[in-house]
């Protein structure tokens, strides 16, 4: 052995030892997931269900990894509420305007994705559920997907009375109309848009006319309804979720919602500071919903109204350069003023 070797080798012993001598803590181990439902008794009109069975309502399914630090483990208010109020805008009796059925919907920062799995019961013909490009965050959405839809499928195959054939299309159809995918927020969506550049065709009585026409081969097909929740805590990613909603979005007839809560009620003009720059690049929002839904995180300080509160907002781009419109006194009293005081020195 050589005076080099015999260096390396005590070195090594040498690096080994201090290992022994302080060894590093057990990291705590991984949460495994959590299963959570979510059920509706509107959901009865769309998914596989006796009619006049006196059990519980029709569920879907939504797991969420155990934990995220980009919070896809957590089942937002927000999320629940915009599911409402899908499924409510839906429902027999309201307007073609308002319904899903044909449309294509892609979902930003969608964690477990449960309005999106609500829009594929909703018959939309083609629904793109994103999340950050994370293998945890991705394959959880995957398992969403591919779980509802072996629910549904059995669920169809079970069912004690006869099903609609709307109802039974829409199962027969799900894996066709579901994909996940990766996407990072202001970044190219051109593989976003070509994945509906082929939508599945929707017989007449189940196809939304409302809905984005065949794109023309000089101008490529963008998403009838994209869908924020509970996002727009991202103070710093304000800029980067518009720049994709306006690559994303039909101008002037798309639609996307962005529903959420002021969880830190401190900091809740830097959350509406998303709307005014919206406002500035040419977007026109107008409020859905104003509703009550309970604390999530007792742990934090503020107003427990606001923090309680899931706000609920449509909004449609105009075009870039224009000036949208916001009535921000719809939010809350004085709002307006408030924000040119705080906001409109930025």
């Amino acid at each position: 052995m050589t005076s080099d070797d015999a260096v390396s080798t005590s070195d090594e012993e040498g690096i080994m030892d201090l290992d022994n001598m302080f060894p590093e803590p057990e990291r705590p181990a991984t949460p495994p997931p959590t299963i959570h439902s979510y059920s509706s008794t509107l959901l009865s009109h769309y998914i596989p269900h006796s009619r006049s069975s006196k059990g519980p309502a029709p569920t879907l399914t939504v797991q969420l990894v155990g934990t995220n630090p980009l919070w896809g483990h957590v089942l937002w208010n927000a999320g629940v509420s915009l599911s409402d109020y899908f499924l409510a805008q839906s429902s027999p009796g309201k307007t073609p305007e308002t319904s899903i059925k044909g449309s294509t919907v892609l979902e930003l920062g969608a964690g477990g994705g449960l309005p999106s799995l609500v829009c594929g019961v909703l018959w939309a013909g083609k629904v793109v559920v994103t999340d950050y490009p994370e293998d945890a965050l991705l394959d959880n959405l995957r398992w969403n997907v591919g779980e509802n839809g072996r629910l549904l499928k059995q669920a169809l195959q079970d069912s004690e009375s006869a099903v609609d054939e709307d109802i039974a299309e829409m199962v027969r159809t799900w894996d066709e109309r579901m994909v996940v995918a990766g996407h990072l927020w202001g970044k190219t969506s051109s593989e976003l848009l070509d994945i509906i550049t082929d939508v599945p065709t929707l017989p007449s009585s189940r196809s939304n006319s409302n809905s984005n026409p065949p794109p023309s081969p000089s101008s490529p097909r963008k998403y009838d309804i994209l869908i924020l929740s509970d996002l727009i805590f991202n103070h710093s990613q304000h800029l980067a979720l518009l720049q994709s909603c306006e690559a994303l979005i039909t101008p002037r007839t798309g639609k996307a919602y962005v529903f959420h809560s002021h969880h830190l009620p401190q900091y809740y003009l830097r959350d509406l500071g998303f709307f005014q720059l919206a406002q500035k690049r040419g977007w026109v929002v107008r409020r859905v919903v104003k509703e009550h839904r309970g604390v999530m995180f007792q742990e934090d300080q503020g107003d427990e109204e606001k923090r309680a509160t899931v706000w609920g907002w449509e909004m449609r781009f105009s075009g870039k350069g224009e000036e949208g419109t916001w009535d921000r006194e719809e939010h809350s009293e004085g709002l307006g003023k408030i924000m040119d005081a705080e906001l409109g020195r930025s």
